[in-house]
């Protein structure tokens, strides 16, 4: 696991030292550098698989005519290697690194088709002076990039991007609306003016006149398996073990993250499972706060005998790391608190930590994805009718869901509109953005299938593509790295994903009890796992590993009591930026403006 970085079309070593001196987070335990007269590239590694100077990067071909710096961890290399050496290729070293350099000599782009794993890598062919790079199916590891006057530079964070003199610190406009909307910047936009990302599934070819991007892995669209339920059930219980297994591969220490929810727990059962004896597991705890699940942890943590951590936090502790906490996120987001405290002490005891991240995306565990059909039930005229009452019931924040039920067979208007923080109309009056409404729905329906087969496939798609890949996944890597810490997501493996892509939507929730979920309602929580059938066939294929009583559980989002702290531990940063006086108070404000001061950055004129 590492940071890299690079700059192409142009030799500036200062520029890339500084570039590796501000991401050195990501990798404290070795460094390197190549350069010629048209490339400085070069990399912080953090040493996870072959702690061995034979591990070193940048990493260069046998004749020395390619070289790459990488960063992240393929699961499936030992295999690759064994088809390698059948193909004559000899290895130096026992790291992924020269499996993916010399995977691609051999095999060239469909190198991208064979590796399982995280990560984000460039090669540099010093013969033809072209550069090849990609980043991973689901967008686990960044990839930053700026193209300008034929000079191409990278990097792992935009922290490293800010070191290149040709990139100004202005906001892109296209970044502070989608932020402003959603809480989040996704690719191919970030904060950052003319600063862009590799989306998912993302490579690239460089050569002296152009940049060519294109998508060499998509998620499948959705083809109904002929296994019965059972059949599935069991075959998903083998793959999750099948994949947690293979995550457990490291060098150093490795723990869990456990927050006693289904998702976790099953990773904790599948990591006894694939036999793994002593397992470390860290969970966090939050003082005077009922929606806190350290008892569950604890539970679940007793059930399966792990060495378990718990750390309390108080809005006092909130207060002290805030300030690291806008420092460690690469971009502004309205999450990854969490990540960033349970990282901080979890690195105290391990190098490498899994999380059970992944499947509300895959099965259909969120309250929006079941109730997506909801909204169709509603008379047309009755709606009409009560329309103008329902907006003077209704905050301004759900404003989206009423929008949807005017366009109910619109699933792409649902997804740009719900859980918005920011309306349409009123982006439009901050004069942040112009045609906000069309240019949101054209960003989602870039992420769209319109041929899948049912709503909850497209759903569940876009889910993802942007929830997923686009907010939760780069905010968690980018506050676990902040401290060193590696975080591996094994229940979004490529096979795991593509394998949900065939199941039906009745194996993954009851039907029935989706057809009278409402958007708006609290349906969520209030009846079990057995009751509401709520990522019905991940909860059966590992019910009799789970702790005693667990499928009486209702699941229960988890949101921090960000408004008490605003209004008493975190008073003090509540700074003011002028040209953000208008937008609306609250957590995603006091992001974005402490986020902008941190890195001394201007808005656009």
């Amino acid at each position: 696991m590492c940071g890299i970085a690079g700059i192409i079309g142009d030799n500036n070593t200062g520029i890339l030292t500084n570039m590796l001196s501000a991401t050195k987070h990501r990798g404290p335990d070795d460094s390197g550098t190549y350069t010629d007269n048209h490339c400085s590239i070069g990399m912080n590694r953090l040493s996870i698989l072959d702690l061995s100077a034979a591990g070193h990067q940048p990493m260069f071909s046998d004749d020395k005519r390619y070289v790459i710096v990488y960063n992240g961890e393929v699961y499936n290399f030992i295999s690759i290697r064994a088809d390698l050496v059948k193909l004559g290729f000899t290895f130096h070293s026992n790291s992924d690194t020269e499996v993916v350099l010399k995977g691609y000599i051999a095999y060239g782009k469909d190198i991208l088709n064979k590796i399982r794993g995280m990560f984000a890598f460039v090669v540099w062919d010093s013969q033809t002076q072209t550069a090849f790079g990609a980043r991973d199916h689901m967008g686990i590891k960044p990839f930053y990039y700026h193209h300008q006057n034929g000079v191409f530079t990278f990097c792992s964070e935009i922290k490293g991007m800010l070191q290149q003199p040709a990139i100004k610190k202005q906001v892109s406009k296209d970044g502070l609306r989608l932020f402003l909307s959603y809480g989040y910047v996704g690719a191919p936009y970030t904060i950052l003016n003319n600063v862009f990302s590799l989306k998912p599934g993302e490579c690239f070819n460089l050569t002296k006149n152009n940049l060519k991007i294109e998508t060499y892995w998509d998620i499948p669209q959705h083809k109904p398996t002929e296994l019965s339920y059972s059949e599935a059930k069991e075959k998903l219980k083998k793959l999750v073990i099948e994949k947690v297994s293979e995550e457990l591969v490291s060098d150093v220490p490795l723990g869990l993250f456990l927050s006693g929810g289904l998702d976790s727990t099953v990773v904790l059962a599948a990591m006894r499972l694939s036999g793994k004896k002593q397992i470390e597991t860290f969970s966090l705890g939050f003082e005077g706060f009922e929606a806190s699940e350290e008892k569950e942890a604890e539970i679940a943590a007793k059930h399966f005998n792990t060495k378990h951590h718990t750390h309390i936090i108080s809005g006092k502790t909130v207060a002290q790391e805030f300030d690291g906490f806008i420092d460690a996120m690469d971009q502004p987001c309205i999450d990854g608190l969490n990540v960033y405290l349970v990282s901080k002490y979890t690195r105290q005891n391990v190098t490498v930590a899994l999380s059970g991240l992944g499947p509300d995306e895959l099965f259909l565990g969120y309250k929006w994805q079941r109730s997506a059909t909801a909204p169709a039930l509603i008379n047309p005229q009755l709606f009409k009718t009560i329309e103008p009452l329902l907006k003077k019931l209704t905050p301004k924040r759900y404003k989206g869901i009423l929008d949807y039920i005017k366009n109910s067979q619109d699933p792409i208007t649902f997804y740009s509109t719900i859980n918005r923080i920011i309306s349409d109309d009123e982006l439009n009056y901050l004069d942040i953005s112009i045609d906000a409404k069309e240019k949101n729905v054209a960003w989602v329906k870039s992420y769209d299938n319109m041929n899948e087969s049912d709503i909850f496939s497209r759903v569940s798609r876009l889910d993802m593509k942007l929830f997923m890949g686009a907010r939760v996944l780069p905010i968690s890597d980018a506050t676990s790295m902040y401290h060193s810490l590696e975080v591996r997501f094994p229940l979004i493996d490529r096979e795991l994903v593509e394998f949900s892509r065939t199941l039906p939507a009745s194996y993954k929730m009851n039907l029935d009890k989706a057809k009278h979920i409402r958007p708006w309602s609290k349906y969520e929580g209030i009846e079990s796992y057995e009751g509401s059938g709520v990522k019905k066939i991940l909860y059966e294929a590992f019910k009799s590993e789970l702790p005693q009583g667990f499928g009486s559980r209702a699941k229960k989002g988890f949101k921090f009591p960000y408004q008490q702290w605003m209004n008493i531990e975190l008073k003090e940063f509540h700074n003011t930026h002028e040209d953000l006086a208008k937008i609306p108070e609250g957590w995603h404000k006091l992001i974005l403006i402490n986020w902008l001061k941190k890195h001394n950055i201007s808005l656009l004129d």
